[in-house]
């Protein structure tokens, strides 16, 4: 899979929420690869919710 370089600005309460989550589990995730497993779930989701519509 080809990757895109995109510059993504979170919002503050999001960031410290994500980097908290991260701390907890002591995850070998970056921020962005957290970022990027959200995205997927959430398309994820949406494709789901259109399948059952």
């Amino acid at each position: 899979m080809e990757s895109l370089e995109v510059h993504v600005y979170l919002d503050a309460d999001i960031r410290v929420v994500l980097m908290k989550k991260l701390k907890e589990t002591r995850s070998e995730f970056s921020l962005s690869k957290m970022v990027n497993v959200l995205i997927e779930y959430g398309i994820e989701i949406s494709e789901q919710i259109a399948l059952s519509e």
